[in-house]
């Protein structure tokens, strides 16, 4: 449940100071009262802490809320459903919710709503469930569902946050004292001091506000920051208690949370009061992990409770401004007009979400769900392609024993290439323990051409102006790929997969398009077609990796160590009219690093031959292929694949080495530009290479920009150190923070 990945993340945020501040009691000097001194203390405390993370939690958290919308522009009224906040100007939405937290390091946090009450369930579960943008994973922990994302903020008083910020000893006001004295908290007892801070230079992931620590033991007492999420501001207060102490940690006990949202010309804000009850906390440093167990199920069940245990387990009273939204009858309409403008304006906001959002039918065991066409995230942009667009559909059955039934079905369309694409998929989950899986698919796939230009193509390609070659005019003859592919997967042991499998490859010449063939050629090449059957086996292996059994099927999680993959392929000549004959292996290796807590380094290396070619056959490799749509590299970085080269290239290379290397960070070029810098969240580096037999050695070299808008990659190619030729991808990403 995703409201309280912010809630749990602002409590990570002040233990995580306290952790890197709190490793050892000092004892009060006279050069402590300096604040450069002070601050080179708490820096080398910070020092100590090389991957300061939460090990274990085991909380439960009751939070009251409100949402309001304070100016409803053009986004609440096209797509109401969609935003994280009541998108009614004259309704004010109040709810109270009780959570389950649970942690086990290295995994993912698990946030489950045990209960919920709200004057309107469908938009609070809502508001919850697109709050993840909120969060604050200052124990660099990443929540679970929440996949691929690396957003994080920079800290004070580690990981360079002391370069970051600009620090000064501000006054302690009486209202200070008598919050610690209301809390049960001496003050007398105790050496306080308040420190302000603020980025030198304004980033997404800067905070800004003070902190209240203890001088002789470093403990955190007070602490409130404001920042940036993705289209909101957020200010938080955190308040603690002398029974929050767990070992030399003193952990919240409440926290007040505001987050002000600005979505083109629609304001709203959220306010959210919650208390924490520990179960469990454990620091990462005090963690035993010889003693963690791969399967971390146990730390992600899922619970309910009843309707009438709410008022029982309810720690405070409802706050009378709670009470009266959520359990105060609602007056109704007795006027007909009004009435009839209700349900015009329902009836829009229903159209709107199908557009949008989509549409789905039956109960979650038996679901289908359409995408809506209108989907910001399914539109993009590439070189080869030009601009695409997209439109899915889906459909769940669940069946005796956790297994399963899934169908999926996509279209697309290039419209540089004016190529229509299409894909279904069927898969039945048999042995859900094991990932045992029959998967049924059928799709067409690029267009390519036989292995008798492979020459011709590579002698245009080593010419000193490849790029300036027309390859229309060399006479290719390109055909359409249509795929049928039936295979089978099993878990031999914990991250050791098999894969095995048959393809049916079915070409025939273009006659649309861009890359038709010529209609004097064509009339020769009307009855010709190609045919590949090709059986397959693939072996993937990820060592260490953590898992846990959803709904009875058993789902990776994470792991540190790369995921490995080799496959060889023999095709099969005379089978079902086929006529080729080859041999194809490929081995392929990548992993995403965390260096620091904002920054991650990813790379994918692979390798791949034909080989024992016999006759006219087409090239065509698993892991070494143009995509066909604008691709990310774990849903949300552009990178891991070429972007600048053709068909030529990969329809001409028996043989093929490649390595991509792709940096993300928040500080990069833009960073330095101060009045450009608010526009970026994350900068990234990437560096192709490729070798490939027949051709020269291929670089490319790129950089990409990420905000709430956008997410951009501009790319330039050099063939043997010679520029070749340069490019660019674009992903909307709005769809994806809202």
């Amino acid at each position: 449940m995703r409201l309280y990945t912010l809630i749990i993340s602002l409590l990570s945020l002040i233990a995580t100071v306290h952790l890197a501040m709190a490793q050892e009691v000092v004892p009060p000097t006279q050069s402590s009262t300096d604040l450069d001194s002070l601050l080179a203390q708490l820096g080398k405390r910070a020092l100590k802490q090389k991957d300061l993370e939460l090990g274990y939690l085991d909380l439960k958290a009751y939070t009251t809320g409100t949402s309001q919308c304070l100016r409803r522009g053009l986004v609440a009224r096209l797509i109401p459903h969609l935003l994280p906040f009541q998108s009614h100007t004259n309704e004010r939405l109040g709810f109270e919710a009780m959570s389950h937290v649970h942690y086990q390091w290295p995994g993912d946090m698990h946030l489950n709503t045990v209960g919920l009450k709200s004057n309107s369930l469908r938009k609070a579960r809502n508001v919850m469930e697109k709050l993840y943008e909120g969060m604050l994973p200052a124990y660099a922990v990443r929540h679970h569902g929440d996949y691929g994302s690396t957003r994080s903020f920079v800290l004070p008083f580690y990981d360079q946050g002391l370069k970051r910020y600009d620090f000064q000893l501000l006054p302690i006001h009486d209202s200070t004292y008598v919050r610690l004295r209301e809390a049960g908290i001496n003050p007398d007892t105790l050496d306080l001091c308040l420190i302000g801070f603020k980025p030198k230079h304004y980033h997404h992931t800067l905070l800004k506000g003070n902190v209240l620590i203890d001088r002789r033991t470093l403990n955190v007492l007070g602490f409130k920051c404001s920042g940036h999420l993705d289209l909101a501001r957020f200010q938080t207060t955190i308040h603690y208690a002398p029974d929050t102490l767990h070992g030399n940690v003193i952990v919240p006990s409440s926290s007040d949370l505001s987050i002000c949202y600005h979505i083109l010309n629609t304001y709203a804000r959220n306010d959210y009061h919650t208390l924490y009850h520990y179960v469990d906390f454990t620091p990462y440093d005090s963690l035993d992990k010889k003693t963690v167990p791969l399967d971390l199920t146990r730390f992600y069940q899922e619970e309910k409770i009843e309707e009438m245990d709410f008022d029982a387990l309810r720690p405070i009273p409802v706050p009378p401004t709670i009470d009266s939204l959520i359990y105060a009858p609602r007056p109704s309409s007795s006027s007909r007009p009004h009435r009839q403008r209700r349900k015009i304006y329902r009836g829009l906001e229903e159209f709107s979400e199908t557009l949008f959002d989509g549409t789905r039918f039956g109960p979650e065991d038996n679901r289908l769900r359409i995408y809506g066409p209108l989907d910001p995230s399914y539109l993009g942009y590439d070189k080869f392609n030009g601009f695409t667009f997209r439109e899915r559909a889906r459909w769940t059955k669940r069946l005796h024993n956790d297994t399963e039934l899934f169908m999926r079905g996509e279209l697309g369309y290039a419209f540089r290439l004016r190529e229509l694409r299409y894909r279904l998929l069927a898969e039945w989950t048999y042995l859900p323990k094991r990932r045992g899986r029959w998967t049924f698919e059928v799709y067409r796939n690029n267009s390519t051409f036989s292995n008798k230009f492979i020459r011709t193509v590579n002698d245009a390609l080593k010419a000193d102006k490849a790029k300036d070659i027309n390859f229309d005019s060399l006479g290719i003859e390109y055909y359409k790929r249509y795929e049928v592919e039936l295979k089978h997967s099993f878990e031999i042991t914990n991250g050791l997969m098999l894969h095995t499998g048959v393809e049916y490859s079915f070409r025939n010449p273009v006659r649309h398009g861009r890359r038709k063939i010529s209609k004097e050629r064509l009339d020769e090449l009307v009855d010709s077609y190609y045919a590949d059957f090709a059986p397959y086996i693939r072996l993937e292996w990820t060592p260490r990796q953590y898992y846990w059994y959803k709904n009875g099927y058993k789902e990776y999680i994470h792991s540190p160590s790369p995921t490995m993959a080799f496959e060889i392929s023999r095709a099969i000549p005379n089978a079902f009219g086929t006529d080729s004959n080859y041999g194809r292996m490929e081995f392929d290796m990548q992993q995403t690093i965390r260096l620091q807590r904002t920054r991650y380094l990813s790379y994918h290396f692979g390798m791949g031959k034909f080989f024992n070619q016999k006759g006219e056959y087409f090239i065509n490799y698993r892991y070494f292929e143009r995509s066909k749509y604008p691709t990310v590299w774990e849903d949300d970085r552009i990178g891991g694949t070429f972007h600048l080269l053709d068909d030529y290239w990969y329809a001409s290379s028996p043989s093929y080495v490649q390595l991509h290397v792709m940096h993300e960070t928040p500080f990069g070029l833009f960073h330095m530009l101060h009045p450009l810098s608010r526009f970026v969240i994350k900068e990234r580096i990437y560096l192709g290479a490729l070798w490939t037999e027949g051709h020269s050695l291929f670089h490319e070299l790129g950089y990409g920009i990420d905000n709430n808008y956008l997410n951009v990659g501009f790319f330039v190619g050099f063939k043997d150190a010679k520029y070749y030729d340069f490019g660019f991808k674009i992903r909307i990403e709005i769809g994806r923070h809202i």
